[in-house]
């Protein structure tokens, strides 16, 4: 089965620190004998923060850093910082997604029937394994497998089952339902939780 490629719209968590990251801070930073002030959102500065812990560097040094690189070029200091962290933001998204791709490839080679599912109870990968039964299920052997013909209903609320695993939970049992036109099974899945993939989805592992 290939991949769904939808776009989620953006969750009410999405925006629900919007007003605090929008406000401004203003940092001196050093640079030699003189001092450059620079005022930016919330969210930078905790951007900021992390990316300089994660170089071993202190916030300042990590910004005075960026405030010698814009004049070199001659560009506008807050706009140096701005776009410099969110291209390592990106970067670091990227390698986590390539990360969870490829953790998807390996996860579908189990041999068990195995799924991935999202936020938005759409599945969005299964396994050779997981297709066997879709077919064993339909009676059709030979039938090819289309996502929206399947119905797969797990008994645990999706977003209860991720914070549950999103805390401290590494994995959760719980019953599914697996319809295929007239066609139903129950049975028993434990299911994972994989933070990119290139979004947050559960991985199921059907037991029985």
């Amino acid at each position: 089965m290939e991949n769904e490629n939808i776009d989620s719209a953006l969750s009410p968590s999405d925006l629900e620190h919007l007003h605090a990251d929008l406000e401004h801070e203003f940092h001196a930073i050093s640079n030699g004998e003189t001092r450059k002030g620079i005022r930016l959102e919330k969210v930078f500065w905790r951007a900021i923060d992390m990316l300089a812990a994660e170089k071993g560097l202190k916030p300042n040094e990590f910004v005075r850093q960026l405030v010698v690189e814009s004049q070199r070029i001659n560009g506008n200091t807050a706009s140096v910082v701005r776009t410099v962290v969110a291209g390592m933001l990106r970067n670091e998204l990227d390698t986590l997604r390539a990360v969870g791709n490829e953790t998807i490839k390996r996860i579908q080679k189990v041999p068990v029937p195995s799924f991935a599912i999202d936020r938005q109870k759409r599945l969005k990968q299964v396994n050779h394994e997981f297709l066997h039964v879709v077919r064993v299920l339909s009676g059709q052997m030979t039938m090819k497998v289309d996502a929206n013909h399947i119905q797969l209903v797990l008994d645990k609320p999706i977003e209860e089952l991720f914070a549950m695993l999103e805390a401290d939970e590494s994995s959760v049992d719980c019953g599914y339902l697996l319809r295929i036109g007239q066609q139903q099974r129950r049975g028993q899945a434990r299911v994972i939780c994989l933070p990119v993939f290139p979004e947050p989805c559960l991985i199921g592992f059907i037991k029985s």
